[in-house]
């Protein structure tokens, strides 16, 4: 039975095919996945692997690649980047790959 102490381990092989299924597990009502979800989420955080990955700041999304805004918001997608900083505000931040704004993997 999962609880509050359960401990999960994973590998970055079973965490990149969890962050692809990433939104279909969100839409289930199981309070038991979303507990499982969570507490691999939580032990992913203190994991050295971690540093592969992102949390977007708007959709809370694990991701291996994304938008980088100043060195200190990261968003998974361009809509989730459009929520925050226009199309325009990214290409002046971008500063023709010379700023601390731009796209990239964490590989």
């Amino acid at each position: 039975m999962l609880n509050r102490n359960t401990t999960v381990e994973v590998s970055l092989e079973t965490l990149d095919a969890l962050i692809e299924m990433q939104s279909e597990l969100a839409k289930v009502e199981s309070p038991r996945v979303k507990v499982l979800l969570s507490r691999l989420i939580e032990n992913l955080k203190s994991a050295d692997e971690m540093e592969l990955y992102r949390v977007c700041d708007e959709c809370s999304k694990l991701t291996r690649e994304g938008y980088v805004i100043e060195s200190c918001e990261f968003y998974c997608s361009k809509e989730c980047l459009h929520q925050h900083v226009s199309a325009e505000e990214f290409e002046k931040l971008y500063s023709d790959g010379e700023g601390d704004s731009y796209w990239t993997n964490w590989y």
